[in-house]
């Protein structure tokens, strides 16, 4: 403070600019100055030459960088020569270019990102009193958060151009070595404040009312009893929740060995991973499937991510009919969405091409209004399936021959006020047995899953339709109109 008070009383502006020896061409005696300057440099550089090809040399034994192994090996007397003699290169470069303060603006925004970024880490974790954080010596909240905005101003101040240019770098090399997946054998720091953060955002978001309906995500639940009944579900499965979902797989064990079952989960959930789709998994030891499967709702109801629709195979044949029925009454006592998948043994999922979607017709009104009834999650459903396929989609009703025209009107209105402008409208004329399967020809129809369904008539539905079907039961948390 009292260098800058001296510099303004005796140096106009113009020259504090312009005249980097301002300093010493004002100073009471010059030759002090200078020697000061001198040790000052000297200084520095000797500390450079010590810490800098040490700190490549660190970069190079975590293999940083490609070729780091190089300038990770040490001389018999342990001093990193070839760290040394690549720093020694680059400082010798530099010195040639005659001119440094050409380059000295570009040198100094990385010392600021440094700095700056030293003063955000330590306002945040202040601010978040992470236990971990126990200074010895304290300092105010304010003088951090004052740190990392004067860094920041002060790039900007000196060379716009050449803050950008650093900051970009940075990002860019954050980039790389975040793709590059390094493992170190130890945590650091960017993965303990970032689970930090989510922490507190988590706590948040819980405080505020749980129906988000504009920020729906399908989070599946999805028991199995056996790797192979997951292998022929994985396809659907994906591109249900396919880019922002997730799924949860619970594996159910008897009481021999679950080492087989926990690799196949684990396999799984690595294979959704590397479709870009974020998966857990876990196993339960019991030898009664319906029990554990209700015991998973009821715990994962109390967590933060907790998944908000539960996919169930139904099998061909009756043996688990009464565990089924029984785990979708308790989903929809639970509030949550049902899909239960149906298999078309012979066709599977076809072409992948086309999808179509039932609505019960909705006579003599035909009023659209907020309340859809149970079509929000088939339709939120199939649109990710059309997406994602890059399928056709219908949306199908069956009216008698006088209401067709209403019909159409209210699909397509319909359609229009949920922003599904590729979707086609379609009407069948007669009775729904009949509409079912005179319907233009889809992969998977989606359907809307009643109250205690008869489990044999759905698997009916499969050889009327020849396609896979998904009964779908909404929690009540979705709306296509959000």
């Amino acid at each position: 403070m009292a260098s800058g008070y001296w510099f303004a009383r005796v140096a106009p502006v113009d020259e504090l600019v312009s005249n980097y020896n301002v300093m010493i061409d004002y100073a009471l005696w010059a030759p002090a100055v200078l020697g000061g300057l001198l040790g000052a440099t000297f200084s520095s550089a000797l500390a450079s030459i010590v810490g800098a090809p040490r700190i490549l040399q660190a970069l190079g034994d975590h293999r940083i960088f490609p070729g780091g192994e190089i300038f990770s090996k040490l001389s018999e007397n342990g001093e990193p020569r070839n760290a040394i003699l690549l720093i020694g290169g680059i400082v010798l470069a530099t010195l040639l270019l005659r001119d440094l303060n050409t380059i000295a603006p570009l040198i100094t925004m990385f010392f600021l990102i440094t700095y700056m970024m030293i003063n955000l880490v330590v306002f945040v974790e202040q601010w978040m009193n992470m236990i971990s954080f126990r200074p010895t010596f304290g300092i105010p909240r304010f003088v951090p958060f004052i740190g990392t905005a004067g860094c920041l101003f002060t790039m900007f101040i000196i060379n716009p151009t050449f803050g950008l240019i650093a900051m970009g770098f940075v990002v860019l090399t954050y980039l790389y070595l975040t793709n590059r997946k390094l493992k170190v054998p130890y945590g650091d720091m960017r993965s303990g404040l970032f689970v930090s953060l989510a922490e507190w955002a988590a706590k948040r978001v819980s405080l505020l009312p749980e129906n988000n309906e504009r920020a729906w995500k399908a989070n599946l639940l999805v028991p199995v009893r056996s790797a192979r009944e997951l292998r022929g579900s994985f396809s659907l499965i994906r591109n249900l929740v396919y880019p922002k979902g997730s799924v949860k797989l619970v594996g159910l064990s008897g009481a021999g060995d679950d080492s087989e079952l926990r690799d196949s989960l684990m396999d799984f959930a690595m294979s959704f991973s590397r479709e870009n789709v974020y998966a857990r998994w876990s196993v339960i030891d019991s030898d009664n499937f319906e029990e554990a499967i209700l015991n998973s709702l009821q715990t994962l109801q109390g967590t933060f991510f907790r998944p908000n629709i539960l996919f169930l195979r139904l099998p061909n044949h009756k043996r688990y009919d009464r565990e089924i029925h029984s785990i979708i009454n308790q989903a929809r006592l639970n509030n949550m969405g049902i899909q239960l998948y149906v298999e078309d043994t012979i066709a599977q999922l076809g072409r992948s091409s086309s999808v179509n979607v039932w609505m019960r017709e909705r006579s003599p009104d035909w009023d659209l209004s907020m309340e859809l009834g149970n079509i929000d999650l088939a339709l939120l459903t199939a649109y990710k399936l059309k997406m994602n396929w890059n399928a056709t989609m219908r949306m199908i009703t069956v009216v008698d021959e006088s209401q067709v025209e209403q019909a159409y009107d209210y699909l397509e209105n319909l359609l229009d006020v949920a922003r599904l402008p590729d979707v086609q409208p379609h009407v069948e004329i007669g009775t729904f047995i009949e509409a079912i399967q005179n319907a233009p020809q889809a992969d998977v129809d989606f359907l809307g899953l009643r109250q205690d369904p008869d489990l044999d008539e759905l698997r009916l539905f499969v050889e009327r339709t020849q396609s896979a079907c998904v009964f779908v039961a909404d929690s009540g948390n979705e709306n296509i109109l959000a």
